[in-house]
Formats: structure tokens, C-alpha cells, sequence
């Protein structure tokens, strides 16, 4: 009896530690259109059990499953994904290793192709809340996603589109103030007018909020939040800044840490603003290009586990 026991533990114990160095599934993406006077298309990356091919989107190549079928037995929570720059149009697929890592794990990522628009404190939460609406609404993902758990994760200009989906009210009086007086934060400051023409404004909360559960924010644009517009935001929030940044930490992901009325958990990293682009090919300099010290594919690794343990945790 006790020669059996010792051979169950043993086998428990190989298996146990089979299942969790193998990755759970595969990833698969396929993209889905949102109609309307300006439509656009929206990226979705879930796990899957299809075998990956090599794929490429400009400059960027990955491996997925292009439409394969969703992994079957399951129901997965869903991350929303803001990519940065508000004022352009744009691939999430510039984000794929972190989008995919989160296939493989067992979630389903809604990113949106956004189209160039103005107003993007407006837009881009109306946009995303649609993608999240015609993802859910997807025969191909019907019966395989939880409504009931989401996060999301932005970069950039996506963290404040991501803050606005959560609840947050963009302050444009405030931020217009904050450049004013800080003309060495260009990159938070381009565009936005200086003069009076923004005092009168009131900050409200978005049309199109999302009861969002757990956030990530990697080098998120904070400046348009103070902490009267930032109150109603209780959810666990993960925070990430990049230490050789040219948008003004204390100005932004500082400032949201000082301002959010739960404390956040912060992290940093090696590098400049663009560190969280996945690597790509060195002709795109402006993305792709790190001082010699700063290994963005060991960060991307790091940040993408941790990642994917905080929203387990907290979806």
C-alpha cells in the first residue's frame, strides 16, 4: 500500500509539473466591423487549440492562428486594448507579443483598429465600448466569453482611454493649465491650447463607460485627470512607467498613482516612452530603437507574465 501511495504522489507530481510549464493554448486572431457614419475595423485575439503560422502586418511579424476556431470547453474573460496616439489612425498589432501572450493564457483581447477622428476623449471610449459590443455579439465567440469579467490595458493616449472607460472625467481645464506650466512635457502637451479657451469646460464622465474590473496602464497620458476626476476609479489598477521617458512622470503615471483613491501597484522599466511597441525590424527607428542597455524583448517577457497574473487575479 504505501509502494502505491509513493507511485501516485509521484506520478501527481510529474503531471502537475507537465501542466505548468506547457503552454495552456495557442492564439488565434481574426478581426470583426464595427458600421457607422465612420467604420472601423476591431482586432480579436483568443486562445485557441490551431496550430500558429507566420503572419505580418506592415513590419511586424508573429505567429497566430489567422480565424482559427476558439478553444472549445471554456469561458474566458475579456481585456480590452487601447493603443496610444489620439490624434492618428493605427494597428494594435503594434502591441501583438503582449495581445497574443494574452491569447495563449486564456483570454480574449478586443482591440480597435481606431480611425483617425477628432475629439478623441469622445471617440475612442465610444469606439471601444462598440468593439466590446460587436465582439460579445460575435457568433464565433457566442457562449466562449464572460461579459461579467473585464479589464483593460492602454498604452499611451490608451491609458487615459482606458481610465475614461473605467469612470474616469477627462479634465481638459486641467490639462490646459498643466501645459502652461510645463512646456518641457511636450509629448503630453503637443496640440493642446494654452489660452483661456478650455477653463470654461466641465469634466464629466463618458457616455460609454465599461464596468471594467481591473486595469493596466502602460505609460498612460495622466495629465488630464486630477483627483476629484479620478474618485469613482476602486478597481485594482497596475501601472507601468518607463524610466528614460520623454512624457513627464510626475506629470502623468505619477500623478494618476498620487491622484487614484486606491493606491496602484507600480512598476517600472528600462527605456523610453516607445519600450512597450513590440520589437520590430531597426528600420523603424523611432519605435524600435533602445539605448544598448535596454533588452525590450526580456521586458516584454517580464511585462507580459505579469500581465496576465494580475488580470487572473482580478477578473
Amino acid at each position: 500500500m504505501r509502494y502505491s501511495v509513493h507511485l501516485f504522489l509521484l506520478a501527481a507530481t510529474w503531471l502537475l509539473s507537465l501542466s505548468a510549464s506547457a503552454e495552456p493554448f495557442r492564439a488565434a486572431i481574426s478581426r470583426i466591423s464595427v458600421p457607422g457614419e465612420t467604420p472601423f475595423e476591431v482586432l480579436i485575439a483568443y486562445p485557441t487549440t490551431t496550430s500558429e503560422a507566420e503572419l505580418a502586418e506592415g513590419p511586424f511579424k508573429f505567429r497566430a492562428s489567422e480565424d482559427g476556431t476558439i478553444a472549445p470547453g471554456s469561458v474566458f474573460p475579456i481585456v480590452l486594448f487601447a493603443k496610444g496616439n489620439g490624434s492618428a489612425a493605427g494597428s494594435p498589432l503594434v502591441h501583438h507579443d503582449l495581445i497574443l501572450h494574452l491569447a495563449r493564457e486564456g483570454f480574449v483581447v478586443v482591440a480597435p483598429y481606431y480611425p483617425g477622428m477628432p475629439r478623441p476623449f469622445i471617440n475612442r471610449p465610444r469606439q471601444t465600448r462598440s468593439a466590446l459590443e460587436a465582439a460579445v455579439a460575435d457568433e464565433r465567440l457566442s457562449g466562449h466569453v464572460d461579459p461579467n469579467r473585464i479589464g483593460m490595458m492602454g498604452y499611451s493616449f490608451g491609458g487615459a482611454v482606458t481610465l475614461i472607460m473605467a469612470g474616469a472625467k477627462p479634465n481638459l481645464a486641467l490639462l490646459s493649465a498643466y501645459c502652461r506650466e510645463h512646456g518641457d512635457d511636450p509629448k503630453a502637451c503637443e496640440g493642446v491650447p494654452t489660452d483661456n479657451s478650455l477653463a470654461n469646460i466641465p469634466s464629466r464622465k463618458s457616455d460609454y463607460v465599461v464596468p471594467l474590473k481591473a486595469l493596466v496602464l502602460l505609460e498612460p497620458y495622466g495629465a488630464p485627470f486630477g483627483t476629484d476626476d479620478l474618485m469613482t476609479l476602486n478597481m485594482p489598477i497596475l501601472i507601468y512607467r518607463a524610466l528614460q521617458s520623454d512624457l513627464r512622470a510626475d506629470g502623468n503615471a505619477l500623478s494618476l498613482a498620487r491622484n487614484l483613491p486606491v493606491p496602484p501597484r507600480q512598476a517600472s522599466v528600462p527605456g523610453g516612452h516607445g519600450v512597450f511597441i513590440a520589437p520590430c525590424p531597426p528600420k523603424l527607428d523611432a519605435l524600435c530603437s533602445d539605448p544598448p542597455d535596454v533588452d525590450r524583448v526580456a521586458i516584454h517577457d517580464r511585462v507580459g507574465d505579469e500581465v496576465v497574473n494580475f488580470f487572473r487575479s482580478n477578473l
